[in-house]
């Protein structure tokens, strides 16, 4: 899997690297709402700074929403969402954050450049 996931506190930092698909999102998202942890999650920080692709499926974007959207239900609280993004995906993650927005979850989702802005943003909020 090219992402590794460190649970700290009431938060989670996954660390994306080399390509990235959407079936590793999806993954992402099942071993998240899995973790014993998730109840008390307060924020995710998706750090993508790191990657050398992103090939986002639209068909299996689908997927990706209904896993987001089982998740949220079973949650029922607002949650962080950070995206820490290398400025050549920029345009694709933020495509990627548009439409998980347009889905209407408790989610406040913002994109960064650092880790370190998104850690910021999270502790803050």
């Amino acid at each position: 899997m090219p992402f590794a996931s460190v649970w700290v506190d009431d938060g989670l930092i996954r660390t994306f690297t080399g390509v990235v698909t959407t079936d590793e999102l999806i993954a992402a998202v099942k071993e998240t709402s899995s973790g014993a942890q998730f109840e008390s999650l307060r924020y995710i920080v998706n750090d993508f700074s790191g990657i050398d692709e992103v090939q986002f499926d639209n068909d299996a974007f689908t997927q990706v929403v209904a896993q987001q959207l089982a998740m949220s239900a079973r949650r029922g609280d607002p949650l962080l969402f950070a995206i820490v993004a290398a400025s050549e995906y920029d345009d694709e993650l933020r495509d990627y954050v548009t439409r998980v927005a347009q889905l209407g979850l408790p989610w406040t989702i913002n994109v960064f450049h650092t880790t370190d802005e998104a850690r910021d943003w999270v502790s803050r909020a």
